[in-house]
């Protein structure tokens, strides 16, 4: 994609460009004339060869737009000018999830706030229709205040929709925090969110992936066939309630998985913070 730094789109001029991948690039910008600091993401013109996805994104993007929730980015406009299709959303300076896990594991009170936050904001997602599908540490950004906010749903699916772009060749999601039907290609619905809130769960208390490889496909690999690790191996003060839980948070079969983001939480809300200490010998 041109690089788009410096020139003006629409009513935005493009200050610097923040970072992007191989579907979106993303700008701070500057509204005008309000003179608003927003985040800016301009989208790869070969998603726009597909007239399906032009459709759907439209459909998703309005329907993005209408969602109201403390845990979720919202989206300030949607715009397709001078050849550049792009949305608009607030400028987060915080950071992102990624950056505070790669400090290190994080303890379960701090893991258990995170995850309800950006459980909340999934399930306000879900009753609308909408599907993530790319739930990982990069895409929860850390607002000012200290809260989780979902973001990126700019490749989300509307559920009961399309959920793949084979007609341009283009993989959507991060191998790793893939469920096993999202790797093999199948059509997907909430629950590989709710796979996905799993791997974040793992990461958070174990500093590592469930499921690892030297490359992306032994990842995929792993994730289809291999049995789900202990976390309380990795981290002996994780109480084994936690394997049993995430055993089934992390199954190959999403039917086993629980099968909304709320009956997730309020398992999640049971579990005892660490590993009790064994009884003391009676004398």
């Amino acid at each position: 994609m041109k690089d788009l730094t410096g020139t003006r789109v629409g009513q935005y001029g493009m200050v610097e460009r923040l970072g992007g991948g191989g579907m979106a690039v993303v700008y701070r910008a500057v509204q005008q004339p309000l003179g608003r600091e927003v985040a800016l993401k301009a989208l790869s013109p070969e998603l726009f060869q597909d007239e399906g996805f032009v459709k759907r994104f439209e459909t998703e993007a309005k329907t993005l737009a209408k969602l109201d929730h403390p845990n979720i980015l919202p989206i300030y406009d949607f715009e397709v000018t001078e050849g550049v299709t792009f949305l608009t959303m607030p400028l987060i300076r915080g950071g992102t999830l990624r950056d505070i896990l790669n400090r290190g594991p994080l303890d379960t009170l701090t893991a258990w706030r995170y995850l309800r936050e950006i459980g909340d904001g999934l399930q306000h997602a879900h009753d609308a229709g909408i599907v993530h599908r790319d739930l990982k540490p990069t895409n929860v950004l850390i607002h000012s205040d200290g809260r989780a906010m979902l973001a990126d749903f700019g490749l989300a699916r509307g559920a009961g929709k399309p959920t793949h772009l084979t007609s341009i060749g283009l993989a959507i999601g991060t191998p790793g925090y893939m469920a096993r039907e999202e790797v093999m290609g199948h059509e997907v619905d909430r629950r590989c969110d709710i796979y996905a809130m799993g791997v974040l769960t793992f990461e958070m208390l174990t500093g590592r992936l469930p499921f690892i490889g030297s490359n992306r496909m032994e990842v995929a690999y792993a994730t289809v066939t291999a049995p789900v690790p202990s976390a309380a191996k990795l981290n002996n003060a994780l109480p084994d309630e936690l394997d049993a839980l995430l055993a089934k948070v992390l199954a190959k079969d999403p039917a086993q998985r629980p099968q909304t983001v709320k009956d997730l939480l309020a398992q999640m809300a049971k579990l005892p913070q660490r590993r009790q200490a064994p009884a003391a010998a009676a004398p």
